[in-house]
């Protein structure tokens, strides 16, 4: 599963992956669909950093389409995540 998929699935579970100040993965949402997705995002955990570190390098920590939002749902701006994640 590529990491755009798990943040797709975090999204619909009330879930959103980011990058903590320390560097690390952090998932914020309920405590039941947290708890689903750890296995997963475990898992999975080195690409969703990298894929989240290359987002924020290439477009910055903001969202052109919605700009008091720091990102659209679960990814920050850059690939049409404004119109597939925005709530």
């Amino acid at each position: 599963m590529n990491p755009a998929a798990v943040l797709a699935l975090a999204d619909q579970a009330g879930v959103s992956l980011s990058i903590s100040a320390a560097g690390t993965l952090k998932a914020k949402g309920g405590k039941e669909p947290v708890a689903r997705l750890a296995p997963l995002i475990k898992e999975h955990k080195d690409a969703l950093l990298a894929h989240l570190k290359a987002m924020e390098r290439k477009q910055g920590n903001g969202c052109s389409a919605y700009p008091r939002r720091k990102t659209c749902g679960s990814l920050p701006c850059g690939n049409g995540a404004c119109k597939t994640w925005a709530r």
